[in-house]
């Protein structure tokens, strides 16, 4: 069987991120959208599709449990695409 080798594509992404973080307060809040479009592949074969495309969340949350000592933080994602709709979330902290 032949390999289907790309040369070439064109990536189109546009996001919204929106932070918010009280003065005085030790919580912060982040939250993004984004929409991500694969097209124009320059290929050896054919692939058989135009364009890929999916679109996606993440948000993020974070506390100072200890004041300029120890912050914990939460965050998770979610993609909407047309081969799978994957997730992740995770949970840290930082000292």
């Amino acid at each position: 069987m032949a390999r289907t080798e790309l040369g070439e594509l064109q990536i189109s992404l546009y996001t919204y991120l929106r932070h918010l973080n009280q003065q005085g307060l030790d919580d912060q809040y982040e939250g993004e959208l984004f929409y991500r479009m694969l097209d124009n592949f320059r290929t050896n074969a054919p692939l058989g599709i135009d364009k890929l495309i999916d679109k996606g969340a993440q948000v993020k949350t974070s506390t100072m449990v200890l004041p300029k000592i120890l912050q914990l933080y939460v965050n998770g994602s979610k993609i909407f695409g047309e081969y799978g709709d994957p997730w992740d979330s995770g949970i840290g902290i930082n000292w």
